[in-house]
């Protein structure tokens, strides 16, 4: 039985060495078809033992698109987009996604007026329009589990298009960490970036801050509400505790309480 699994690994670690470009982009081009957006790729490659017993693949040059023309402006485009996958499942066809990590380029979010995010969208799967023996015969899924994302060298946009303010962030490095179950997620932050606040009524805000947080936080799904009973942040050289929640709904409610040198509430 151990032979027979360790022959089992050792031959799928040939294949994945030798036809991991083959693999991949076959598996990009079927996961494309179920989403309203498009991910576009250059080259791959594989690391096989710095996460084991999960592998690494880097698609390099990656563009995700918002749908399927690729004359928007790009959700995101990168160098390299690292996911972690288990070496059992990406021989079967299984994508069960436990790691996200994005280098060197630009992030660009966008809330709709209606609460909708362009990054979701694009990952929203078309209604099944094939027959059903073509479904039966593909058995190609991605389930996305996060553990862990990072982000490094990464200039981020985010814009609420119905308050028209936009937040920018030149990423260092930002380390997340994910732990969830049917009721909820814990989620632990920790970042270095430089930060901009614009809005339609003051565009001066926020330009250059040095920017770090460290945070400890824990979502529920069903009330839509993420929870901080411990953080800090550090704005240049201001350093403040925070604690909190906030209603992540269409129409978002904060309920925050930063403490620095003096005590500063914020309810809206």
């Amino acid at each position: 039985m151990l032979v027979s699994l360790v022959l089992l690994v050792g031959i799928g670690i040939i294949i994945l060495y030798t036809e991991h470009d083959r693999i991949v982009n076959v598996a990009l081009e079927k996961l494309n078809k179920q989403f309203h957006g498009e991910l576009v790729i250059e080259t791959t490659s594989i690391s096989l033992f710095k996460h084991f017993p999960s592998v690494g693949v880097a698609l390099h040059g990656a563009t995700l698109y918002p749908d399927k023309t690729k004359t928007s402006t790009p959700i995101f485009k990168v160098e390299k987009l690292y996911v972690g996958v288990s070496i059992p499942d990406l021989i079967n066809k299984k994508y069960n996604v436990r790691r996200v990590s994005l280098h060197n380029g630009v992030v660009n979010l966008v809330k709709e007026a209606n609460g909708d995010f362009n990054i979701l969208e694009a990952f929203n799967v078309y209604p099944d329009t094939t027959d059903a023996s073509a479904a039966s015969e593909d058995s190609t899924y991605l389930n996305i589990d996060l553990e862990k994302v990072s982000f490094k060298g990464l200039n981020l946009s985010y814009y609420d298009t119905a308050s028209g303010q936009r937040y920018r962030a030149n990423i260092a490095d930002l380390q997340s960490h994910f732990e969830a179950d049917s009721a909820g997620m814990s989620i632990i932050l920790d970042s270095n970036m430089e930060l901009d606040w614009t809005s339609p009524k003051d565009t001066t805000l926020f330009r250059h801050k040095k920017f770090t947080i460290d945070v400890d936080a824990n979502y529920d799904f069903k009330e839509s509400l993420l929870h901080i009973p411990s953080g800090s942040l550090k704005l240049d050289e201001a350093t403040f505790a925070i604690t909190g929640s906030a209603n992540i709904a269409k129409e978002s409610v904060l309920d925050l309480r930063v403490q620095g040198r003096q005590t500063r509430s914020y309810t809206g």
